[in-house]
């Protein structure tokens, strides 16, 4: 299981106070929630509270974290979560795409240092073509990903600004920079 969002407190900035009923199901109505980002993780936990194996938990960073050695795979975070940010991925998958954004690279970029800008250039990176576009976001098929081999060098990692499609078992590490404030109203 693959939690697609790395929008952690340190990359991704609030918009509004939440007050609600502490769940994300209820968060997610009230203008898709109080993150700026409204793909994104909101880190009030209906998938931890869901997860029957004690595999999520929410991270220093606010966001939902997988502890892969507990997770069996059931699922049952994938219809708890309002945003749908957990996929299923072969276990033997060696890249991650860990944003979910369809947004415009402006909008994604004023909310989110690792968003994915869908700049598309893992998808011309990618020799086995394992990496496409579908006019909205970016998809990655595992199979085909993982029957190519490691010859590539993971070149669609390397070559992404975000940082946000990384190797398994790393984490997104952009530049220091500052999220961009809302202009005007």
């Amino acid at each position: 299981m693959v939690m697609t969002c790395h929008g952690t407190s340190a990359f991704a900035r609030d918009e509004a106070l939440y007050a609600g009923i502490p769940t994300c199901s209820a968060a997610a109505l009230i203008f898709g929630g109080p993150r700026a980002c409204k793909n994104g993780c909101l880190g009030l936990g209906d998938c931890v509270r869901a997860c029957p194996f004690d595999a999520l938990f929410i991270g220093t960073g606010g966001i939902a974290q997988v502890n892969t050695d507990k997770c069996t795979g059931c699922a049952v975070c994938v219809a708890v979560c309002p945003k749908d940010l957990f996929r299923l991925y072969p276990r033997a998958r060696r890249i991650e795409l860990s944003c979910k954004a369809v947004d415009k690279s402006s909008v994604v970029r004023s909310t989110c240092m690792v968003g994915c800008t869908t700049c598309r250039k893992c998808v011309s990176k990618c020799p086995a073509n394992a990496i496409t576009w579908d006019g909205r976001t970016i998809l990655i098929d595992h199979e085909v990903c993982i029957a190519y081999g490691p010859s590539c060098g993971e070149a669609c990692t390397d070559i992404c600004p975000s940082t946000i499609m990384h190797k398994v078992g790393q984490s997104p590490e952009p530049e220091l920079v500052e999220i961009a404030e809302p202009t005007g109203a």
